[in-house]
């Protein structure tokens, strides 16, 4: 059976062609247009994702988005707004939303959020402070995982099988982008879909890490 996804907003003529959309990909869809009629549908039904408006009419979407977990645990969220500013975005990831879309969104930018969303039905997602980009790199390939990794606004390192097979930060590509990714300190990293990219490291994982090891300390200590 085709998953079920819940769309929440007071605009009925914009939620019926949301609806006709999802459901030519092959989605199953319930729609409503209250708060209170979303929780009922959350409590009654199982519900894989809920599209859900930020303002649902005089109600808050942000308390829904809250609810959800308590209601329906194995839904995620995808909130949709016309007005958000970036505390509303912090807010809703913060209180388990996956993906935040700014109205009016495209086709691909809808199905790229439930692609997120379905991304999310196994396994954890959130924030880890104090961990090193290397150590996640090495779960990863111990886990023979394939993901792209972004870091920060420009970096981003993709894994096939566990194995590094691409990376770029700003003009920078392959090991080049990998020794400067890898000598960060700090920053905020995000996993997706791979994205099948052009492969440019062909090094295997091990000798990979530690020539870029070698390279940064060689760099730090000549500084």
């Amino acid at each position: 059976m085709s998953p079920l996804i819940a769309i929440v907003d007071a605009d009925l003529a914009f939620a019926g062609q949301l609806a006709k959309r999802l459901e030519q990909q092959g989605y199953r869809v319930a729609t409503v247009d209250t708060i209170d009629g979303a929780r009922g549908l959350l409590s009654e039904r199982r519900v894989s994702i809920l599209l859900t408006e930020l303002r649902v009419g005089r109600g808050d979407g942000m308390k829904l988005v809250a609810a959800a977990p308590t209601l329906s645990p194995g839904t995620r969220v995808v909130v949709m707004t016309a007005l958000a500013s970036a505390e509303d975005y912090k807010r809703a990831i913060r209180l388990g939303a996956v993906e935040l879309l700014t109205k009016p969104f495209t086709v691909q930018a809808l199905m790229a959020a439930l692609q997120t969303a379905s991304d999310s039905f196994h396994g954890f997602r959130g924030s880890l402070h104090g961990i090193d980009l290397i150590d996640v790199l090495q779960l990863l390939h111990m886990e023979r995982r394939s993901v792209s990794i972004r870091i920060g606004q420009q970096g981003t390192i993709h894994m096939r099988d566990g194995e590094i097979v691409a990376a770029r930060l700003g003009a920078y590509e392959g090991v080049q982008a990998l020794d400067r990714l890898l000598s960060t300190n700090s920053g905020l990293i995000e996993t997706r879909r791979f994205e099948k990219p052009e492969r440019t490291i062909s090094e295997p994982f091990n000798a990979l890490i530690l020539d870029t090891l070698r390279r940064i300390c060689f760099i730090s200590s000549s500084a």
